[in-house]
């Protein structure tokens, strides 16, 4: 079985190769990214031609990915799970161009998110945000709900 870092690798080489022709073009990245209450390891797709989506793909998580390879012990198997997902993803994802993204968009899907003031500290200082007592308001933009566009 492979140790997490030698999966993080493989994913990034691999998983191309398990895309169908259309999209086997990605170019994969991991990076550390802070999330509430956690940092957790991204893998993150560029496609050359977003076809109209804005840059925008599907995130997915290396430590998710390792542990359904923990279970399944089948890289191929997560492979060929993970290009599904992405794929299905990215079928359903409506077309998004920047200059939608203006203040009516935003002022029509903001959201306030209330987390804990001291667990986030690290997500909380490379955001807009308020503190009451021990907790922070961080304000979001909503792009989609459950697949269909906002």
């Amino acid at each position: 079985m492979m140790d997490y870092e030698l999966f993080k690798a493989t994913v990034v080489k691999e998983l191309p190769n398990y895309l169908s022709p259309e999209h086997r073009d990605v170019e994969l990245r991991t990076r550390s990214m802070t999330k509430v209450n956690q940092t957790k390891d991204s893998l993150e797709f560029y496609q050359p031609d977003d076809k109209g989506k804005g840059g925008i793909a599907p995130t997915f998580y290396l430590d998710d990915l390792y542990e359904h390879y923990k279970e399944c012990e089948d890289i191929r198997q997560v492979l060929h799970d993970t290009a599904g997902r992405y794929e299905s993803a990215m079928m359903s994802m409506p077309n998004f161009y920047l200059e939608e993204l203006n203040a009516d968009f935003i002022r029509k899907n903001v959201i306030m998110t209330l987390v804990n003031t001291e667990s986030n500290r690290d997500l909380l200082e490379k955001m807009p945000h308020r503190e009451i007592n021990d907790c922070s308001v961080m304000y979001r933009v909503v792009f989609t709900v459950e697949g269909e566009a906002c």
